[in-house]
């Protein structure tokens, strides 16, 4: 990892940084196959369920992981990565799996049995990404728009 990365909570005073790096990953998802979909599915900001986090380069926020607990039938929960960005031009330094490592602390901290992300249709890049996380595909999610 660089020296320089971090991660932290985020902050109200992030909200601008969020908004900014959410705007640019919708506007790198809108051509990827099932990315208006997945966008659809974005937690507002100041969502309770979830819990935020920024990704930096000294003080400059360049990465954003959202993630939420799910419960599952068997009384265990799960966590959700729902989003895990950074912007392209600080990729490949160390941002992403600091941001994850955060995410599966917290994960193990609230006692979650496993991590489930999603990731596009092609999307190569992000599945390695997850797998060098030890994430690994357990389902294919197909859909059919209705309107």
């Amino acid at each position: 990892m660089t020296s320089g990365v971090s991660v932290r909570a985020a902050v109200d005073a992030d909200r601008g940084a969020i908004q900014r790096l959410q705007e640019r990953l919708r506007s790198e998802l809108v051509d990827q196959k099932g990315g208006v979909a997945l966008m659809a599915t974005v937690t507002p900001l100041g969502d309770d369920a979830t819990v935020t986090w920024i990704g930096l380069i000294g003080a400059v926020p360049v990465g954003l992981a959202v993630a939420g607990l799910v419960p599952q039938r068997d009384g265990t929960g799960r966590a959700v990565v729902e989003t895990i960005y950074v912007e392209p031009e600080a990729r490949a330094v160390g941002v992403g799996t600091a941001l994850m490592r955060m995410v599966r602390a917290w994960a193990i901290e609230h006692v979650a049995v496993a991590i489930d992300a999603t990731v596009l249709p092609g999307d190569r890049a992000s599945k390695n990404f997850f797998e060098r996380h030890g994430l690994v595909a357990r389902a294919i999610t197909v859909r059919a728009p209705l309107r």
